[in-house]
């Protein structure tokens, strides 16, 4: 038998195998009329199909099946190469029943396309084979839409064979697309939305498909879903199609019968009811990679029999596993897949259309149409189905039922309002709240709806089943975003800090024993969050010793998610761990483990980049700005600079693309203010350039007070804007001092109307403090020494309190030692020198602590060549002042100073640190031992 005849019959049998026996029969005498040995071999085969059982038959198809995909395959083979029209064909992409799919390119010079290309296989050039070919093709040209690959071309072959091209889609089947970029529900419902509408644009032009299932709707790189292969579409207008009837009556029960309708599977006559069908089972599967039948079985069989007989699961039950989809796919959710999947066709959606728009009011929070089955409905098909068994249980059953029914209705009716307030609440918390978070002025509202919906979740608890796992992880959800109101350092909030620590102890404590027996990434991932945000609150009213344990506790839990569940996602759990270690050890001037984290953070930042949809350039982007903070604090201006750049182009890209999103740009802020620092803030290694400083300063000023616009009662952004103020103001107070007062006394409005919100707030008391500082070094440049004498006072009475509390606390010593420099020097200039003296001092003795205690840092020795310079400012003064043996004595002792301050600024040039800001320190203190006759006019 040659390889042609073989493919005849193969093609023959695989139509007549799927009819009825009636139509069976009749299909072969039209087919083979004419042709004896033809119509003998299928029946054969059609024959011992029929005997097949079990495994057997399953051994039987799978060899017949193996064999003429190698003939198909050899066949394929000889097409690579072959051109047909202006195109030429490329390589196999595709095959089924009728013939195979081809990408090729057009070779006739008028433009390079890849275009997909459907040939009718040898053997199936029958008439039915060829009208349906036709059909195909006639339903393509109708059909224009986004979401359906469309028709460019079609002819026939110089061997007489009728051909399509197609757009060729680059992209993969709907449920890899999904698993693979682990997208969220709302993002699948959104995917299926989109074929939703592709579905309802065939219907429209009077077109079913018949056969919608993952391998038939590929997703683009830009995420657009693609529905392909109308090969086996029926129109119900067939005489549109060209050159005579219909011929989709042959066709009837083609199918892949796990995606097929129970009409589809019996044979009956089809409506779009049936793409309806198809469409529920697809969802069901973008939602749980699950079907909603348990198939066991290896034939076709065994799956019809389910398909027609069998309930199928509830869209929740598939996600047990994961307590937080669950809920999610519970309720609402679970309705509407249901009723997509119902046995009856009248009783599915009315049209696509209708399934569609109630996935939508799902992910928008609004009621749906679709209803769970009364449990009438269910009793009636109970009966129905065990006529006998109902009848002997009827008389039972009505001596009961109506004290029953009774009990049933009043607990249906209890049951109802529970869940109709835990729906209201859960609605309120998950969508609503996250839906106006960003809204200008939406701070209070958001409390307000938090703290309504928690309190109905508190009464719920105390109706809601005992261990309820489902419950404790709605209620746990609900502290956690109670806390993220009050006080989530991340986003706008109402500065409310104590109390967001006790609502994310409370989310902890319920959320933990989830995590320890559900191990899922949700669960565990929350968990993480949780200890973070904790940290985050204790950082600014406990201390650093609290908030790193908490940092350490959270990124025990990414290891073990790391660990145990190999999720990609933990890289993103180890950027926000390790960016808040580092913060928080910078706190203790530990720069050398700071770094080292910083560097952890940033290579699990480039890990996540490359499965990131967004391409996680807002991590990449704050990871590089923490890198560059601690290479700054030992010295590498250059370094920090690069990477400071580095993070400023990324965020700029960021905000060009989503120019109102507050995230970013509230990254972009924090970025160009640090810049602005490196380049002129007097209170840092900086490379003196004022110019640039204020230009930075000037746009991070600007989205500060664009964000603080927004909502006037978020704390956050308010907190922002102080330092914004602040920055901007540091670097024009030598220039335009008048300009710094103005600016400082904003921010202190500010810091104050804060700290009233949140008393106990040690950031908000530590920046009020250096907000006075700032204003006095102003005032004093504009020669108001006694009102800068004022603010400095006020500033050290805030600093001494803090350590007083924290004593361990390096940055407000850090604080302190400014102020009392500054101090120092304005009594120098108001001619106070013993009274500079022993405030000089004092700051010597906190410059000392700071460099026994940060022997890593640079900065405490910052700290002591400066008080080292001022001390010898000290006694110049007092040589220039007296006659006498005294004079000299005291000008040696300024030498001395001058001395020790100049062996820290040259070593740090000679080991290139913190240049030029070391290099100039050091001209200037050469300058005044070159002129040390000319000391009291430089006083």
């Amino acid at each position: 038998m040659t390889r042609e005849r073989w493919q005849q019959i193969e093609a023959v049998f695989s139509e007549a195998v799927e009819l009825p026996v009636n139509e069976s029969r009749a299909y072969l005498d039209r087919v083979c009329r004419g042709d004896d040995d033809l119509r003998r071999e299928v029946d054969l085969l059609l024959e011992s199909d029929r005997r097949a059982q079990g495994h057997v038959g399953v051994a039987i198809g799978q060899a017949a099946a193996a064999f003429a995909v190698q003939m198909q395959r050899d066949y394929s083979a000889s097409q690579i190469g072959r051109r047909i029209g202006p195109y030429e064909i490329v390589r196999e992409i595709g095959r089924g029943g009728m013939g195979s799919v081809y990408q090729a390119v057009r070779i006739d010079d008028q433009y390079i396309r890849s275009v997909a290309i459907k040939l009718i296989a040898q053997g199936m050039d029958s008439e039915d084979a060829l009208a349906r070919f036709r059909t195909e093709r006639q339903i393509l040209a109708t059909l224009q839409h986004p979401n359906i690959a469309g028709l460019l071309d079609g002819g026939t072959t110089a061997d007489g064979r009728p051909y399509i091209v197609m757009e060729y889609i680059e992209g993969e089947p709907i449920l890899d697309y999904c698993q693979r970029r682990n997208l969220s529900v709302n993002e699948r419902l959104g995917l299926f939305c989109a074929l939703c509408s592709a579905v309802h644009h065939a219907h429209q032009m009077l077109v079913i498909h018949r056969d919608i299932k993952p391998a038939n709707v590929l997703v683009n790189e830009a995420g657009i879903p693609k529905l392909l292969d109308f090969g086996i579409a029926k129109l119900l207008t067939p005489e549109l199609v060209i050159g005579g009837a219909s011929t989709t009556k042959t066709l009837m029960r083609r199918m892949t019968p796990q995606y097929a309708s129970p009409e589809q599977v019996r044979g009956e006559g089809l409506t779009t009811a049936t793409d309806i069908y198809s469409l529920g089972v697809l969802l069901y599967e973008m939602l749980t990679h699950s079907s909603p039948y348990r198939i066991t079985g290896q034939s076709s069989v065994d799956v019809e029999r389910l398909v027609c007989e069998s309930e199928p699961m509830r869209l929740s039950s598939s996600a047990s596993g994961d307590a937080r989809l669950r809920r999610q796919l519970s309720g609402d959710l679970d309705n509407v897949v249901a009723m997509a999947l119902r046995k009856e066709p009248q009783r599915r959606y009315g049209s696509v259309q209708q399934f569609a728009d109630d996935v939508q009011r799902f992910t928008h929070g609004m009621p749906v149409s679709a209803r769970e089955d009364t449990i009438f409905y269910l009793a009636g098909k109970l009966v129905r189905r065990n006529l006998l068994a109902s009848a002997a249980f009827g008389l039972l059953a009505l001596s009961i039922g109506a004290g029953w029914f009774a009990t049933y209705r009043e607990a249906k009716r209890t049951e109802a309002r529970f869940m109709e307030v835990r729906k209201l609440a859960n609605f309120v918390l998950s969508d609503f709240q996250k839906s106006i978070q960003h809204l200008p002025g939406a701070t209070p509202a958001r409390e307000l709806l938090v703290r309504t919906a928690l309190e109905y979740l508190n009464n719920l608890s105390k109706d809601a089943p005992s261990n309820d796992p489902t419950f404790q992880w709605e209620l746990s959800q609900a502290y956690e975003q109670v806390g993220d109101v009050q006080g989530d350092l991340s986003g706008p909030n109402l500065g409310q800090f104590r109390e967001a620590l006790v609502s994310y102890d409370k989310a902890l404590a319920l959320v933990e024993p989830l995590a320890e027996q559900s191990q899922s990434y949700d669960t565990l991932s929350c968990a993480t969050w949780l200890h973070y945000k904790r940290g985050d609150l204790e950082l600014r009213i406990v201390n650093v010793a609290a908030a790193i344990r908490s940092y350490t506790e959270g990124l025990k839990l990414a290891e073990k998610i790391d660990n145990t569940l190999h999720d990609s996602r933990t890289d993103d759990l180890f950027v926000h761990g390790y960016v808040r270690l580092a913060n928080a050890r910078t706190r203790l001037s530990a720069v050398g483990p700071a770094l080292q984290d910083a560097n952890r953070a940033a290579a699990a930042a480039d890990r996540a980049a490359l499965y990131r949809k967004d391409g996680g350039t807002a991590n990449l982007a704050n990871t590089r700005l923490l890198v560059g903070n601690l290479l700054w604090m030992r010295g590498d201006l250059q370094g920090a600079w690069s990477r400071y750049r580095e993070a400023v182009t990324w965020l700029e890209k960021l905000v060009e693309t989503e120019p109102d999103n507050p995230s970013h740009l509230k990254d972009l802020e924090e970025a160009y203010r640090r810049c602005g620092d490196l380049q002129g803030n007097p209170s840092y290694f900086h490379f003196g350039d004022l110019e640039k400083a204020q230009l930075y300063h000037r746009k991070a000023l600007r989205i500060a007070e664009q964000l603080a616009a927004r909502d006037p009662n978020d704390a956050m952004a308010r907190a922002e804007l102080s330092v914004a103020l602040r920055r901007m103001a540091a670097v024009v107070r030598v220039p335009e001092p008048a300009q710094a007062v103005e600016l400082y006394r904003e921010a202190l409005v500010i810091l104050q109307e804060l700290i009233r919100r949140s008393p106990g707030d040690l950031s908000y008391q530590r920046d009020l403090a250096n907000a006075h500082l700032g204003l006095a070094a102003a005032l004093r440049n504009s020669g108001k020494f006694k009102l800068a004498l004022a603010d400095l006072e006020i500033a050290l009475e805030l600093q001494r309190g803090m350590l007083a509390k924290n004593p361990e606390r390096a940055v407000v010593k850090e604080d302190m030692f400014e102020s009392l420099l500054t101090l120092g020097e304005l009594k120098l200039k108001m001619r106070e020198p013993a009274s500079a003296f022993e405030v000089l001092r004092e700051a010597l003795k906190t410059a000392e602590g700071l460099s026994e205690k940060g022997k890593e840092a640079l900065y405490p020795e910052r700290c002591l060549a400066l008080v080292y310079q001022r001390l010898g400012d000290y006694d110049a003064y007092l040589a220039s002042s007296m006659p006498g043996p005294g004079r000299a004595a005291h000008a040696a002792s300024a030498n001395a100073w001058y001395d020790k301050a100049l062996s820290i600024w040259s070593r740090w040039r000679s080991q290139n640190l913190a240049v030029p800001f070391s290099t100039n320190r050091e001209k200037e203190i050469l300058r005044v031992k070159a002129s040390s006759g000319s000391l009291v006019s430089r006083l």
